[in-house]
């Protein structure tokens, strides 16, 4: 199983199917649920990463992405 990096997520972990409708529109109703290992499920609590990275959107007109230079890293220190 990967590591997750970067920062937490609010829950909001489920997956919804698009169901369409005879005038060509459609809705969406939930589908498909994600769960650790244990069996607790994903959905309405925060997922924490196991590498906290802090998201700072001014970065963004650095070039520069602390989040995923943080995951190069974690993958190859993986890779040793």
């Amino acid at each position: 199983m990967g590591r997750g990096v970067g920062h937490p997520i609010l829950g909001e972990l489920i997956g919804t199917s698009n169901v369409p409708l005879i005038d060509g529109s459609m809705f969406r109703i939930p589908a498909t649920g994600w769960y650790n290992l244990d069996g607790s499920n994903l959905e309405n609590g925060p997922v924490h990463p196991n590498l906290y990275v802090p998201d700072v959107p001014e970065e963004n007109l650095a070039g520069r992405d602390s989040q995923l230079e943080a995951g190069v890293t974690e993958c190859l220190k993986m890779l040793e």
